[in-house]
This record gives structure tokens, sequence and C-alpha cells, in this order.
């Protein structure tokens, strides 16, 4: 019982710090719950031989920061990869965070990669809508249209294109935002922390130029070598 004391005294920790009405703290249940996953899914992985995504410097990613201490960059946030070299054994990354939050330590980013995101979530959701379109048409000619093959593979189509759909609504939103990168919160992260929607959102797989990368890496410079 007493080994476990200080498990239950930390509940009780969260459960006032939730309680509390500070914004930052909104979302506590569902960060402690993802943190403990994150360790759970630690443990089992240390007995395997994982291997990770490799990811070219100034890739685009969405992370889950996390709940962290004081003025420490929280939240889940779009981060660029900074490493310059990368492998599908290495199993963190140093990023920095993006943020459509302007301040006079936060550095502009003039390309605007949402036209590349939506040209090529474009391409997928025409090739969905084909599918669509060719499954329904299996439907009218086929003998029995009630074949659950046919219904399963309808239902499946239908599945993705609302997945499809929850993504470019969610990129549509930063439609009219700037972005800005938080070279002051630079920081290394588990590969585990990076997120996805579902298999339809493009995080992890568009980059910024190599004008853009230089930009930041040179204001990194200024802010911390100088």
């Amino acid at each position: 019982m007493e080994e476990n004391a200080p498990l239950e005294t930390a509940v009780n920790n969260f459960k006032k710090i939730q309680n509390s009405e500070i914004y930052k703290f909104k979302y506590m249940n569902s960060w402690c719950l993802e943190y403990s996953e994150f360790l759970l899914d630690e443990v089992r992985l240390l007995k395997e031989n994982k291997s990770y995504t490799r990811y070219k410097k100034g890739t685009i990613i969405y992370v889950k920061l996390g709940v962290n201490v004081g003025r420490e960059f929280s939240g889940n946030h779009f981060c660029m990869v900074l490493n310059n070299h990368d492998s599908n054994k290495n199993p963190i990354l140093t990023v920095v965070p993006l943020t459509s939050s302007r301040s006079k330590f936060n550095v502009h980013i003039e390309e605007d990669l949402l036209p590349l995101v939506l040209e090529k979530m474009d391409v997928t959701g025409k090739d969905l809508a084909k599918k669509i379109m060719n499954n329904l048409e299996k439907v009218s000619k086929a003998e029995n249209p009630y074949d659950q093959k046919l219904l399963d593979e309808n239902k499946s189509l239908n599945d993705d294109f609302k997945k499809y759909s929850k993504v470019r609504k969610r990129y549509e939103r930063f439609k009219y935002k700037k972005t800005y990168a938080n070279v002051l919160n630079i920081t290394t992260i588990s590969k585990d922390r990076i997120s996805k929607i579902n298999r339809y959102d493009p995080a992890g797989e568009i980059s910024y130029s190599k004008e853009t990368v230089d930009k930041i890496e040179n204001s990194i410079k200024i802010r911390f070598l100088s």
C-alpha cells in the first residue's frame, strides 16, 4: 500500500490541477492518459527492436508536447525537424515548435505550406472520389445490389472519405493565419510523441525549403550562439 502512496498522491494532485480552471491545464486528464500510454509502449518496445520513421531536415511534423512546467512550451503543435541526419534506429529528434502567435522572439515564416498541403490532398481526394464512384457503379450494375462484399467496400470507402474530410478541415483552419518559428523553445522529443490524425494526414510528408530552414537556423544561432 505504502509503495503506491506516491502514485495515489500524484493522482489527487492531477485532479486538483485539472479542476483549477487554468486554461493551460484544461486537457490535463487527456495528457496524463497519453503520457502513461507512452511509457507503457516504452516498456513493451524495450523488448523489441523497433524501427522508427526517418525524417529529413525541414520536415513538418505534429507533436504532442504535453503539459509542461512554467513557461515551457506546452500542448500539441506543428514542429520543424532540425536534425541534419536521421535514421530508422534513432528514437529522438530535435525540433523547433511552430506557432501562429506573433512575438519579438518568434521568427516569421514567409513560405506558405498550405497550398502544397491542399494540392497534395486534392490529388488524394480525387482518387478517393473516383473509387467511390466506381463502387457505386458496381452496385448499380450488380445482380444483387445487397451483396455483402459490395456493401462492405462502399462502407469502407465512405469511412475513408470521412477521415479525409476531417484532415482537410483541420488544415483549412490555418488558411488565413501566419506561421512563426518559436526558436526560444527548440527541444528534443521522442518520436513516440509524433502524431497523425489518420493515414490521410500529410504531416511528416511535407517540408520547408532550404531557404526557410536556413533562415530559422540562422535565427537560432543568433539567439543562442552570439
